[in-house]
């Protein structure tokens, strides 16, 4: 009797999350690192649906995807054209090799891409009654002076996007950062449309962890009292993790935004005004959460294993 593979793990070859739970999970799985692709052989017939991997049948086997987080194969020093042509090829394979595993995904990858968009993500929580703060999209001059005024210049700014830049061979970290009223000079401000978002004062973030219909909450803040306004700009060793118990109404309210979205995982972030207020900002759909486990001991990995193999 053959044995299921099971769970096909996707993702790529320096992945410290999937790196835990692979160690973790005891049944058989399949680990694809998409960056080394140019390594594998392929085999997909059109005809009868079978898919083989370094001629190893796959397709039949599994019953969980966990989509974590593919990359597509760069070739290097090669031309712009070719090396769009072939991002471009790898792309549209891996988007025909999706289709042959008709079984439970974590999570689909139509609903990843939905639940990326930032300005659904705000639209969607505010619909299900979560509160938000004030936030404008926008390079209109006019619009974002106007908001700056209306905030009394408190005015988060972030990407809709890019977090990574590459510059001279160089990596660079595009961090949320308070506008000054200098900046409304600034031309590349308006270059493209960007978030601009309301500082609202904090008590504390939350993160949250959604692994199915189980919801894991944790408080982060600085160990000193001092005003902040981007918590990622602290180490880890100068914040303070605790879990953190969340309210009925808002444990239905994030589940029906997680359900307004196909999503069975989910990472997002609120924060906690003094006033114990708790405001929605964003949600990451294949967010990160390893670290909390190892600043607060709770085994979030073995729910993880148990809810990918449920």
């Amino acid at each position: 009797m053959k044995t299921k593979t099971k769970i096909l793990v996707i993702t790529g070859q320096n992945d410290r999350h999937a790196d835990f739970i692979c160690q973790k999970l005891k049944q058989k799985h399949f680990r694809l690192n998409t960056n080394l692709l140019r390594e594998m052989s392929y085999y997909l017939n059109a005809v009868d649906g079978k898919l083989f991997i370094n001629r190893q049948e796959l397709a039949d086997d599994i019953e969980t995807v966990w989509f974590r987080r593919p990359f597509i194969p760069r070739l290097e020093n090669q031309d712009n054209g070719v090396q769009e042509f072939y991002q471009n090829e790898w792309t549209a394979f891996l988007d025909n090799l999706w289709t042959t595993f008709n079984c439970r995904w974590i999570s689909p990858i139509e609903s990843l891409t939905k639940a990326k968009n930032k300005f659904s993500q705000l639209r969607q929580a505010k619909q299900v009654g979560l509160k938000i703060p004030e936030t404008l999209i926008s390079n209109d001059l006019l619009k974002i002076k106007d908001f700056f005024e209306k905030t009394k210049g408190q005015v988060l700014v972030k990407s809709l996007k890019t977090q990574i830049i590459e510059e001279n061979e160089c990596l660079a970290l595009i961090r949320a950062k308070k506008l000054r009223k200098q900046d409304l000079k600034n031309p590349a401000l308006y270059f493209t449309p960007i978030i601009f978002q309301e500082i609202l004062p904090r008590q504390m973030e939350i993160r949250i962890v959604a692994m199915g219909e189980k919801l894991f909450a944790f408080g982060i803040r600085p160990k000193t009292n001092k005003k902040y306004i981007d918590i990622k700009r602290h180490s880890l060793e100068s914040l303070e993790h605790f879990p953190y118990e969340l309210s009925k109404d808002l444990e239905i309210k994030i589940k029906a935004l997680l359900k307004s979205y196909n999503l069975p995982f989910s990472s997002m972030d609120f924060i906690l005004t003094p006033g114990g207020e708790e405001f929605f900002l964003d949600l990451n759909p294949n967010g990160q959460w390893l670290w909390l486990e190892f600043m607060t001991k709770v085994p979030l990995s073995d729910y993880f294993v148990e809810f990918l193999t449920q």
